[in-house]
C-alpha cells in the first residue's frame, strides 16, 4: 500500500471565518473551523479517481495560501485523514 495523507489542518476556514468561544478567542477545535464543504467533495472527487487542489493553510497570515497540492491517487492508495477533527 501507498498511503496518502490528508490533513484536515490545511481545510481551515480563513481566521475572520473562525468561531470564537465565550471569551471571543478563536475556537479553532469548532467543527465550523473546518471547510467540511470543500473536504466532502475533495474526497468524494479523490475516490472517484480524480484530481484535486488541495488547499495549504498558513497559520501565520491565518488564510489559505494562493497556491495549492494537487492531488490524485491510484487503486492501490489508502487515505489517512489527519488532525484534531479527523
Amino acid at each position: 500500500m501507498r498511503p496518502v495523507t490528508i490533513s484536515l489542518d490545511d481545510y481551515f476556514v480563513n481566521r475572520e471565518l473562525t468561531p470564537k468561544d465565550e471569551n471571543g478567542e478563536y475556537d479553532f477545535e469548532a467543527l465550523e473551523a473546518i471547510d467540511i464543504k470543500l473536504f466532502n467533495q475533495h474526497l468524494a472527487e479523490l475516490t472517484a479517481g480524480k484530481e484535486v487542489d488541495v488547499p495549504i493553510f498558513n497559520f501565520p497570515n491565518g488564510c489559505r495560501e494562493s497556491f495549492c497540492r494537487k492531488l490524485k491517487i491510484d487503486e492501490d492508495q489508502i487515505i489517512i485523514i489527519e488532525g484534531i477533527h479527523g
